[in-house]
Formats: C-alpha cells, sequence, structure tokens
C-alpha cells in the first residue's frame, strides 16, 4: 500500500510560522484532503502529515486542492521505505534531527547560518565530504559541540580558542582536490558560500555559553572549531565509539554483510589470478565495495587507522577468534608500549577491591577483556581516550544515564540485564557490551536516530574497540605510518572480487 507525505518545508515564510499555527494547518489538510475510496490519513509530525492512498501517485485534483500551500510530494511504496535509520516519515528522529536522512523537527532545534569565502567552502567541503563522508552543517554541528565540551572539561583554554585559525587556508588539501578548487567560480557569481548549521536547542546553549566565555560570537567560535585539531579528534573518538570510523565506515552495517564474501575470499587463493579469474561467476558484491572503498579512502592521509580497520573487519570473519587466554590485551599493551608515546605513570590502573566493587553492583562479573582493560588503565591513560566518558568514575552512572535515556528516547528496546554501558555521549548514543556473550564479547551501540534498529553490533570484540582507539591516538600523534604490503595486496584483491563481477539484473516492473 503506497504512503504519500505532504511535507510543508517548502511553505512560504516557514521559517517564521509558529507552532500552533502549523498545527491548524495540518489538522486543516487531515480533515478536509479529497480522499479517494480506500485512502485516508496515517500520521502527522510537527510540519508534515502522511496519507495512505489507493495508488502510488495523487489524482490531479488531490494535486490541485494542495498547490495553494506549495506543499513537497514524496510518495513511499510501503511504511518500511523510509529513512533506514530514523524510518522517517513514519516515525520521528526522538532528540530531533537525523544526520542520515538530515530531517529534523523545526520546533526542537536553533540554527545559525555561517558565511564562508569561497576557498574556505572548498576546503569545509573537502573535510566534511572526503574525510567524514558528510555533510558540511553536520560537520559543522559536529566540531562546535565537541569544543564547547572540550572548553568545559577542561581540555583546552580560553586562550587557545582565541588562537585558533578562523580560516582553512593552514589545511594542506591533497593535489586532485587543489586542482578543482583551482578552477575558480564565475567572476559573476557571488564569492561567499553560506551554510545554515542546525543544533538542538540546548546544543546551541552550549556552544552559545562556550563562545560567550571566550568573548566571541557564535559564528567566530563555529568556525574557530572547524579548523581545530582538538575538535577533529575527539569527534574521531567519540565516533569510533559507536562504530564510526571517520564517518566513511558504518560498522553496523558492514558487520552484517561482509563475513561471507570474505570467507569466498579466503576460499580462493589470494596472491594469484583466481580472484579476478572467477569475478565472472559472482554478483557484485556491495559490502566488499564498501570495504574497499571506506579503507582506500583513509589510506593515504591514515594508514594506521585503514590498516586496522581492515584487520579487524577482515580477521573476525577469516579467523575463529578462541577466548583470550589470562593475558587479555596482550596485543594491545603491546602495541601501546611501541609507540612510546604516554608515560608509564599516566597508565593509572584500578585496584582489584575496585573491580569487585562494581561487579558487586552489576550483580555480575565483567568480561575478562573488559576487566583487563580496568585493571590496567581504568583511571586513565593519559591523552588516550581522554575525551570519551568511559573510565572508572563515570561507569556507576552510565548505566542509570543510559536507561533514562531510553525512556526519554520512547525507545521500543530496553537494555539488556547483562549489559554493561562503558561510554555514553551528550545523552544521545552509547556503547554497552554484555556480560553473557564471552570473555572478549561483541560491542553494541545505540544513536537516538536509530529508529529501526535501537541496538547494532559496531565490533565483534571489545578488543577490536580498543585497538582501533589505540590507533586514532597515535594517527593524531604522527606515529610512523607506513602502509604494510597485506593492506596493499588485500585491498587489490577486493577490487578483483568485484572486477568483472556481474551487477544484479534490475527488476522487472509489475505488469511489463
Amino acid at each position: 500500500m503506497p504512503y504519500l507525505e505532504v511535507s510543508l518545508v517548502s511553505l512560504p515564510g516557514r521559517a517564521w510560522v509558529p507552532e500552533e499555527e502549523m498545527a491548524r494547518i495540518l489538522e486543516h489538510i487531515r480533515l478536509n484532503f479529497p480522499y479517494r475510496p480506500g485512502e485516508h490519513f496515517y500520521r502527522s509530525s510537527s510540519d508534515y502529515l502522511v496519507i495512505q492512498m489507493a495508488k502510488e501517485r495523487p489524482a490531479k485534483k488531490q494535486q490541485a486542492w494542495l498547490y495553494q500551500l506549495q506543499p513537497t510530494l514524496i510518495t513511499y511504496p510501503d511504511i518500511n521505505s523510509g529513512c533506514p535509520a530514523c524510518n522517517h516519515p513514519f516515525e520521528d528522529a526522538p532528540v530531533g534531527i537525523c544526520e542520515k536522512c538530515h530531517r529534523f523537527d523545526p520546533y526542537k532545534v536553533s540554527s545559525i547560518t555561517l558565511a564562508f569565502e569561497r576557498q574556505d567552502y572548498k576546503t569545509l567541503q573537502y573535510l566534511s565530504r572526503s574525510v567524514w563522508g558528510s555533510v558540511e552543517w553536520v560537520y559543522a554541528r559536529w566540531t562546535a559541540l565537541v569544543l564547547a565540551q572540550l572548553l568545559f572539561r577542561g581540555r583546552i583554554s580560553v586562550e587557545q580558542i582565541r588562537q585558533l585559525h578562523e580560516s582553512g587556508d593552514h589545511i594542506t588539501l591533497p593535489e586532485e582536490f587543489q586542482h578543482a578548487s583551482s578552477l575558480g567560480p564565475d567572476p559573476l557569481e557571488n564569492t561567499l558560500d553560506l551554510v545554515m548549521v542546525t543544533f538542538l536547542k540546548q546544543e546551541y546553549l552550549l556552544v552559545q555559553r562556550a563562545a560567550e566565555l571566550c568573548h566571541l560570537n557564535m559564528a567566530t567560535f563555529m568556525r574557530r572549531a572547524l579548523w581545530s585539531c582538538e575538535a577533529e579528534c575527539s569527534v574521531r573518538c567519540m565516533r569510533a565509539a559507536t562504530g564510526r570510523v571517520h564517518g566513511w565506515c558504518d560498522l553496523a552495517s558492514l558487520l552484517t554483510s561482509i563475513d561471507n564474501p570474505l570467507k569466498q575470499i579466503q576460499q580462493l587463493q589470494i596472491e594469484a589470478e583466481d580472484v579476478k579469474g572467477t569475478a565472472p561467476t559472482r554478483l557484485f558484491n556491495t559490502a566488499v565495495w564498501t570495504l574497499f572503498t571506506s579503507t582506500n579512502a583513509l589510506l593515504e592521509d591514515h594508514p594506521l587507522i585503514a590498516t586496522k580497520l581492515l584487520e579487524i573487519v577482515k580477521n573476525g570473519a577469516l579467523v575463529s577468534q578462541p577466548e583470550p587466554e589470562p593475558a587479555a590485551l596482550a596485543r594491545e599493551k603491546k602495541r601501546l608500549q611501541e609507540l612510546n608515546m604516554i608515560p608509564a605513570r599516566d597508565l593509572l590502573p584500578c585496584t582489584e577491591q575496585e573491580v569487585s566493587a562494581l561487579e558487586q553492583l552489576l550483580g555480575y562479573r565483567l568480561p575478562l577483556a573488559y576487566r583487563a582493560m580496568l585493571l590496567w588503565i581504568g583511571h586513565g591513560a593519559g591523552p588516550l581516550m581522554q575525551d570519551l566518558d568511559c573510565f572508572y568514575e563515570q561507569l556507576f552512572g552510565l548505566q542509570q544515564r543510559a536507561r533514562h535515556m531510553l525512556k526519554a528516547h520512547a525507545c521500543r528496546l530496553s537494555l539488556p540485564e547483562d549489559a554493561f554501558v562503558f561510554f555514553l555521549s551528550q545523552d544521545s548514543c552509547f556503547s554497552f557490551i554484555r556480560a553473557s556473550e564471552g570473555e572478549d564479547p561483541p560491542v553494541y551501540a545505540y544513536d537516538s536516530t536509530w529508529r529501526r534498529m535501537p541496538f547494532k553490533k559496531v565490533y565483534r570484540h571489545f578488543s577490536d574497540f580498543f585497538a582501533l582507539e589505540i590507533e586514532i591516538f597515535a594517527d593524531d600523534r604522527e606515529a610512523e605510518k607506513t602502509i604494510p604490503h597485506e593492506v596493499k595486496l588485500m585491498l587489490k584483491t577486493l577490487v578483483d572480487f568485484n572486477r568483472g563481477a556481474m551487477f544484479p539484473a534490475p527488476k522487472r516492473e509489475v505488469g511489463e
């Protein structure tokens, strides 16, 4: 059964229409719309409504009736065809913004428009789209929020923020991007580009308070946040904690579809021509292509992260992982020691008594890998993960905060009884493990916009999450960045797996 979304986002003077007036307009449409037999109102939200239709296209009479309102009309074949994250328009993102479809509730947000010189805008486009796989306003929102949080946590001072760059001219872009930018705009075009950045109202107030503390207006504060290395690194760590690697790779979706093709690759002789030679017998695999493009996009500027990403995705599918030995996190400890970037005095362990007290409060024993992390760096590890609320002092409060968050967001699922929340950010997302799923258990994440599937598995093992955070730290500290031969070989294999493969045949239209 098809559905029609009647959206009033394009209504003239939309920005000044009070919420009560918009509700009256929607009610008028609901009651007076010229329904055909079998059609009826389905649901409404702040500035749109959904009608169950008898046919896929509205009749001319219905279009003419709606014309005076100048709405945007979008049809959906069924209620499962909305946004893959928030399921708009059949559900609403509970916090008011969806970063997947960029839909937001206008009565729950505040916005500010930033103006950029053409070259700065080109740099912003590169950072947001090429580095983070997002859009400009989403990246601006992340960095502004994070810089404000760093200020209030004492991680960065007012003086340091006042010394940050106000343009991106200090950022060296790749040669191909510089060439594209050098072509320049039409001289008759406006040289300023505008970006409207949308915040939840409480987020807007947070950034506003930070700007006032720095004696800056909000626009200046946000522009400095865009080019801040501290903000970028913090965003990187927090996004990785919920399975988003640099914005490019969404581990939650990748891990559900990559195992079978990787096992196929393992069965072939990778060093030979078997992978390429047998491609015509296979269909083009989008999961393999996603893994290649995600890794390849990171490889030049962030080879450590790309290498670790490929490793944790590939090894989980190709190797049956045994339960960890008593020396849990041994590889991660060795890696951090090899980096030699954190003095031993900054590695602050929990005592066995502290861990036991936490377990007694929880009512179950924590998995061995997580216990090993607490007994190694439970109270902190210098700059490693310092912007994540994931250390011992925060753990007690995270459990209740996560459950309150789910209730406030009207989440359809509850946390399992054995779930242990080890990270929470901005009252919008958190990560957890389950005590019943082994000594090195999978990591699950919750994000407020994931309405269809609120809990997603984002790492196969807790040690994978921890190992990636170490590589993000090493990358930020500019550790030696070499690309191993096996990584180049695997990337070539992923390309060969799809090169020459058949694309799926297009679906035939009904009645064709």
